[in-house]
């Protein structure tokens, strides 16, 4: 007869059967055990979203190249802006400009052209140019004191190397540029012509009708004349002293063996031709203007 084990069998895990009261889902019936799983997405949804995300990328990268352009651009500008305005004379260089850019030898002549009522129209001939490196402001400097007074006064061309050499090579280019290396000189009002002692009236009036070009040259030699190219001026003079005072101011330049005078002008202008955009930087106005000018050759009458 065989016995029976008695002892302790493993215990088999066995899933019961279903039944009405069974949860739905299975162990607790919590949602979190349950492997959820994706839909796919449809191949032309899929081509959109992407074509969109390329779109979006493209214009970040337009919109920082042009931000990046812009910026670049106002730079150059302003770069430009400043380098342009260099030229420019200061208070102080305008003062003297008449004296330092501007020189003229003569008159070398005076024709009388025509006699009217208005008064005498004359030409008038001389030698006067304009040194294109002092008006502006690339001359080269004498020596280091010179230097440094202009640095005193805050005249221009007293800037760093790099920055004085663009100067020079702009201005060449800009001369290059003119048809013709001339400044358009206009004096709207009436030039009067006074003894050079001011203790006197006017003795002339002088009206100039139509402007007038000097010429520019660059690279003058500095300290000589020989560069000065000749120049003629058409004038209307009319005298206002009487004829006691204009024999009188003859008497006095026989003596001194020259002829001074005074001549002033309450505003020119003067005008480089450069055309576009450039011309705005290209004209100078001044007021208020008086000169010296010593006719030499006059002698004084034998004793």
């Amino acid at each position: 007869m065989v016995k029976k084990d008695k002892g302790k069998a493993r215990a088999v895990d066995v899933d019961p059967e279903p039944t009405e009261r069974s949860p739905l889902l299975g162990d607790g019936g919590s949602p979190s055990h349950t492997r959820s799983t994706s839909r796919p997405v449809h191949p032309h949804i899929a081509a959109i979203q992407n074509e969109r995300a390329r779109e979006s990328r493209t214009r970040s990268i337009l919109y920082i190249a042009l931000i990046i352009s812009l910026s670049l651009l106002a730079a150059f500008g302003l770069f430009l802006a400043l380098l342009l305005n260099s030229f420019r004379p200061s208070v102080t260089e305008l003062d003297t400009l008449q004296d330092t850019a501007f020189q003229y030898q003569g008159p070398d002549g005076i024709s009388i052209v025509n006699i009217t009522d208005d008064g005498i129209l004359v030409n008038v001939s001389l030698r006067a140019g304009i040194d294109w490196d002092r008006a502006l402001g690339i001359q080269q400097w004498a020596d280091e004191e010179e230097k440094q007074e202009a640095v005193w006064k805050g005249d221009r061309g007293t800037g760093a190397d790099w920055w004085e050499s663009l100067r020079q090579w702009t201005a060449r280019k800009m001369m290059r540029q003119l048809s013709e290396p001339t400044v358009q000189v206009s004096i709207p009002d009436q030039v009067l012509v006074l003894p050079d002692h001011f203790n006197s009236f006017p003795l002339l009036q002088v009206t100039i009708p139509s402007e007038f070009a000097i010429p520019l040259i660059a690279n003058a030699r500095s300290g000589t004349r020989d560069w000065l190219p000749p120049l003629s001026i058409l004038a209307l003079a009319k005298p206002i002293a009487s004829t006691g005072d204009l024999l009188a101011f003859a008497q006095r330049a026989w003596e001194q063996g020259e002829l001074r005078v005074v001549v002033g002008v309450s505003k020119a202008q003067a005008t480089i031709p450069l055309s576009g955009w450039l011309a705005r930087f290209a004209k100078i106005e001044k007021l208020d203007i008086t000169k010296q000018i010593n006719m030499p050759g006059m002698s004084p009458p034998l004793t």
